[in-house]
């Protein structure tokens, strides 16, 4: 499960007692999501691209707009329409 950090500016992902994470800094009313980070015990398990669709999720629940600057993270965004409207890249 997705965690927003407001104060750190970040999402986190807890799992298998790691931390994965997305920074972002805001820009008006935009989130620019500039960095993604899974630890390397977790690497080649998908924890990386549930990371960021969670993310995308709360997003656009949360009806907030984000800018993809980090390539991985434009690279998933660009793989669901569902996104396009919340995610620019």
């Amino acid at each position: 499960m997705i965690e927003h950090l407001a104060d750190k500016k970040r999402f986190e992902w807890k799992a298998d007692g790691a931390i994965s994470f997305i920074e972002y800094y805001q820009k008006g009313d935009c989130y620019i999501l500039w960095h993604s980070q899974v630890p390397q015990s977790l690497r080649g398990q998908g924890i990386g691209k549930q990371l960021v669709e969670a993310t995308f999720d709360y997003l656009l629940q949360h009806n907030i707009k984000a800018k993809a600057t980090c390539k991985y993270i434009r690279m998933i965004a660009m793989r669901n329409s569902k996104w396009n409207s919340h995610i620019s890249t």
